[in-house]
């Protein structure tokens, strides 16, 4: 396995050829598959075109960084950023006749990354900015956490996170 990778560039869209290709030869270096490597690549062009449009949208001069690892039999992608904080569920929450096309692009890339990862987590890191981690299994037979739960659980007045058992604490 290949050690992790970790480049900070200019956030900006003319770099997006230059991750996917630091990600493609990482992943061809683990041999992952064909298709996990489409897949990857679109992950990164989506995640990274979402950061430059919500986290970044008026930033100058602001930097991104970029990891790809392979832990434990999961891929990690990590976009870190100091841009302006940008909740991700209020795409959730915006009735359909009042999603605007910058909001359905935003949540129509959400959408595709969801779908195409196991794990999505928007971590805040305080004064060090924010990143968008994202992981996907690579043992075929590691259940993804959304399939743990197969009821739409939208409706519900709450949000329901699925933390290791690790981290959950008692009531």
């Amino acid at each position: 396995m290949a050690n992790k990778i970790e480049m900070t560039l200019p956030a900006k869209v003319k770099y997006l050829s230059l991750l996917q290709q630091v990600a493609t030869n990482y992943l061809l270096s683990n041999e992952i598959s064909d298709q996990d490597q489409s897949n990857i690549n679109l992950v990164v062009e989506e995640a990274l075109l979402t950061i430059l449009s919500t986290s970044l949208k008026n930033a100058i001069n602001q930097e991104l960084s970029f990891a790809i690892d392979i832990q434990d039999q999961s891929l990690i992608l990590s976009f870190k950023d100091m841009g302006e904080p940008f909740d991700y569920g209020q795409l959730n929450n915006l009735p359909d006749q009042t999603i605007d096309d910058e909001s359905f692009e935003k949540g129509l890339s959400l959408f595709i990354i969801k779908k195409l990862m196991n794990k999505v987590e928007l971590l805040n890191l305080g004064k060090k900015g924010h990143e968008l981690k994202l992981v996907r299994y690579l043992n075929k037979y590691q259940e993804p956490i959304e399939k743990i739960v197969e009821e739409d659980l939208s409706h519900l007045p709450y949000s329901l996170v699925f933390l290791p058992p690790e981290k959950a604490i008692l009531i």
